[in-house]
């Protein structure tokens, strides 16, 4: 966890640049990673287009592979390149393989950077603006897992010996004691985050308290990257055990074993609760196979949310074959039994049916989320999700309406986005444009954003504000072909 993310070294010594050039899933665009005197750089060409950005920052220890990010001006964005440590190659990042298109303004917002840095310094009002320095300390820090440390060094100055405000997980119960991992671990489906928080989770707290996590009711064939906790809670053996196992079982926050040591290392955990004759092998097969009891029971599986990857299976099967049924008509469960208001429920719907463009999810969301906004008129999220779902249904002026209101929202970009399109449908475009302008203070690679104005101020006769408009999306994101399609449209009406 400590080699979480980091500061590009110079000259970048994990990656395997033998394998340094690849194309996109669709062979539209040529990807190649280089070092440079100053650090390691990906150019991408898609057709006459070529750009170059210096990889400034990593994200992932490299177990599996490393992601990374950009910066423009005071601005983090998502690399579309990654690193895959076990082909030892490059490939596109998680998110871009169906995409024709090159997107380098992805913003990098802190609940991105949450589970990977510490202390992070976002810049308040903005959506993935971030202080020269984002993040005081790489990787997780002590204060992830043991809470805030001000007050226990405040007290030992004091003298205070003794001192309990130190959180040690392993010491909790064992629903708080497992939050501790689950706050960055448990994905779920999709987690939807709990209204008017007294303050962020910390270790010690539910994190029921601050967020519902949604899983599918029957356990999919598929698994997710991020499924290590609600794998582990599925299986036999944390079942078994009265919540006596926990992720602390086997795994050691502080240290990780030695390649050499792996297989005897994890196998003392298993034995600590089983025994060598529970292997139900053939002696012959199980001295063929060895001592590696994961290599059976936890196997490396392919992932739904990650091409070029397998992740261990947490769910400890005792055939690793058999798949799991999906006989059940799939619909969301609240992990751990939690109870999911009807505004929390309806917004992972929306997710997913937006997401998957599901009709029959999404009328399953437009129906709690009707309910929701009767409940709240002025939850934005509720308003944004239901909007685009009128959006869909070809209910404009109702669209419209939810999109105005979620807009009051600075944090509700999508709807002030959409709802700036309105105004300028009904005529006026002085109002949109302001409207857009607002949200590029917040978040300057919105490139729609951006788009709309610089169509808006051409369409108005003022050529020069457009052309300027553009030439800074083009100065976030290079492999733009509407922006750069647009500009020469207007220089050669200039001419």
């Amino acid at each position: 966890m400590a080699k979480s993310s980091g500061v590009m070294p110079v000259p970048a010594v994990f990656e395997n640049l033998r394998q340094n050039e690849f194309r996109n899933n669709q062979g539209t665009a040529e990807y190649r990673v280089a070092t440079k005197a100053d650090g390691l750089y990906f150019s991408v060409r898609q057709g006459d287009i070529t750009a170059t950005r210096r990889l400034e920052y990593f994200i992932g220890s490299g177990a599996a592979g490393r992601s990374y990010l950009t910066r423009v001006g005071t601005f983090l964005f998502q690399a579309p390149v990654s690193y895959y440590s076990a082909e030892r190659r490059w490939q596109v990042s998680p998110g871009y393989e169906r995409s024709n298109d090159v997107n380098l303004n992805r913003p990098i917002e802190p609940s991105c950077l949450n589970c990977h840095a510490s202390r992070i310094q976002a810049v308040a009002g903005t959506r993935n603006g971030y202080a020269a320095q984002p993040f005081l300390e790489d990787g997780i820090s002590c204060e992830r897992c043991h809470g805030p440390g001000e007050r226990h060094m405040q007290r030992m100055k004091a003298g205070i010996t003794g001192d309990k405000e130190i959180v040690n997980p392993a010491k909790l119960e064992a629903v708080r004691r497992g939050d501790v991992c689950a706050q960055c671990h448990l994905a779920g489906e999709v987690r939807i985050a709990k209204v008017n928080q007294a303050h962020p989770y910390q270790p010690g707290d539910l994190l029921s308290d601050h967020s519902v996590t949604f899983l599918w009711n029957s356990r999919s064939a598929v698994r997710r990257v991020n499924g290590h906790f609600e794998g582990l809670a599925q299986s036999r053996c944390h079942q078994a055990s009265g919540e006596k196992m926990w992720c602390g079982t086997c795994h050691d926050p502080h240290r990780q074993p030695a390649a050499a040591e792996r297989v005897a290392y994890y196998r003392k955990r298993c034995l600590s609760c089983h025994t060598p004759q529970d292997c139900k092998l053939p002696s012959v097969e199980r001295e063929r196979r060895g001592d590696d009891c994961t290599a059976c029971h936890m196997p490396r599986s392919d992932v739904r949310d990650v091409q070029h990857a397998t992740f261990t299976d947490h769910s400890i099967p005792r055939d690793a074959n058999q798949q799991p049924s999906s006989e059940r008509r799939p619909e969301l469960i609240a992990f751990g039994g939690q109870q999911a208001s009807v505004t929390e429920e309806g917004l992972a719907y929306a997710f997913i049916a937006l997401r998957d463009n599901d009709r029959i999810l999404g009328g399953k969301a437009f129906e709690l989320l009707q309910a929701a906004s009767a409940e709240n008129p002025s939850d934005s999220k509720v308003a944004t999700q239901l909007a685009q779902l009128f959006d869909k249904m070809g209910n404009d002026s109702r669209a419209c309406e939810l999109y105005e209101r979620a807009s009051v929202d600075p944090e509700a970009i999508a709807a002030a986005i959409n709802h700036g399109n309105c105004l300028a449908r009904n005529g006026r475009a002085k109002e949109s444009i302001a409207v857009w302008q607002g949200v590029l203070k917040s978040s300057p690679g919105e490139e729609g954003a951006r788009l709309n104005i610089a169509v808006a101020l051409y369409q108005s006769g003022d050529l020069s504000g457009a052309e300027a408009q553009l030439r800074e999306t083009l100065r976030l994101n290079p492999m733009s072909s509407k922006a750069r399609q647009l500009l020469n449209e207007i220089t050669a009406l200039a001419k």
